[in-house]
């Protein structure tokens, strides 16, 4: 069967996601994968696609790429090969031959570090929007490098804000500020009153302090020593643009309801860490995948905050370290059969050319 200009024949397309999981909501969205046995002519001139993207919800895996990621237990094409019927849209009938009759063939002790190591990654991006939220929750606008200055008053030698002192710095012209030498951003601090030609101590819009000449009558006349804390502003910079960059490229309504939650995590992410890890503590006893999820409303609440972040990272590290002595104890084997993977690559092409 060919759909979409696939390269190739297709062999496979079912639902995915959170609507096999059991998990959808009225916002959710419909993901959709499947396989395609590659033109044998592409597989010898060496012009295969490994995977064909048909929009961001709907993505095709070539049939030997799928099947190495088979061997490695990748979560994702697990859960393709053992999808319940019901979310199934197609299946060539050597899908079943192939496939589904080998499912359990296909499962290993590899799947412990597939599944904990991507779970793993989905706490590293929740922590991530963690950041991005808290960043928000501190209200985080561009700093002008004024604010990253400080001066050691020359009467006293009280260390203060440069906005303590002089409420207005940018472009006046009656300060100024001279560099002082074998030192690092450390410059002397003029302020004179009626001087019209001195610079200020930076425009609105510059990344760096700037110097003033100073007549020679006044250069003694400094009030204080100034430090311009560079490194920090730009690591202000750095934080601010990467900031910047989140929020044209987050999906707004997972943001918003993170936001509205409170409880400063990505819920999305760590519902499907604790669902990847229920999924993967359930293989070594059943030598099966079960897709879809048992405890849906405990999940949901993970979603929409309702759970303790704490609660869930004890969760997940108790989860792990279950999951570890059950692979251990199993009777699985160490890794899927690169023969038994080959076989069946073999097999789809004499049956499907």
């Amino acid at each position: 069967m060919k759909e979409n200009n696939l390269p190739g024949k297709l062999l496979f397309k079912g639902i995915v996601g959170s609507q096999a999981y059991g998990l959808a909501t009225p916002d959710s969205d419909v993901d959709i994968k499947g396989v395609y046995l590659s033109d044998i002519r592409d597989v010898i001139t060496g012009n295969v696609q490994d995977t064909y993207e048909v929009h961001k919800d709907e993505m095709y895996f070539d049939f030997r790429h799928f099947m190495q990621l088979v061997r490695k237990n990748n979560p994702n094409i697990l859960e393709m090969v053992f999808l319940p019927e019901d979310c199934v849209l197609y299946k060539d009938p050597m899908w079943d031959l192939l496939i589904r009759k080998n499912a359990t063939q296909f499962l290993s002790k590899f799947a412990f570090g597939s599944y904990t190591g991507y779970a793993i990654k989905q706490v590293q991006k929740s922590n991530s929007l963690s950041s991005k939220l808290q960043w928000e929750k501190e209200v985080i606008e561009r700093r002008n490098v004024l604010e990253f200055c400080h001066v050691a008053l020359r009467n006293n030698g009280k260390v203060m804000k440069l906005s303590e002192i002089i409420n207005d710095a940018i472009n006046r012209t009656d300060v100024g500020i001279t560099k002082i030498n074998h030192t690092v951003n450390m410059y002397k601090l003029y302020v004179i009153p009626k001087m019209n030609t001195l610079r200020g101590i930076a425009s609105e819009d510059s990344n760096d302090v700037h110097c003033s000449v100073i007549p020679k009558k006044y250069n003694n006349d400094w009030i204080g020593i100034l430090y311009f804390n560079k490194k920090a502003y730009e690591e202000h910079c750095r934080k601010y643009s990467q900031y910047q960059r989140w929020l044209r490229t987050r999906n707004y309504q997972r943001y918003k309801t993170n936001k509205e939650h409170g409880q400063l995590y990505d819920g999305k992410n760590l519902m499907h860490t604790v669902r990847l890890l229920q999924t993967a503590e359930l293989i070594p006893s059943l030598h099966t995948v079960e897709v879809q999820c048992r405890n849906r409303d405990h999940l949901l609440d993970i979603k929409n905050g309702r759970v303790d972040l704490k609660e869930i990272y004890d969760n997940i590290h108790k989860l792990i370290s279950g999951i570890k002595k059950s692979f251990d104890e199993s009777t699985l084997p160490e890794s899927v059969s690169k023969e038994l993977i080959n076989e069946i690559v073999i097999k789809a092409y004499e049956q499907g050319n």
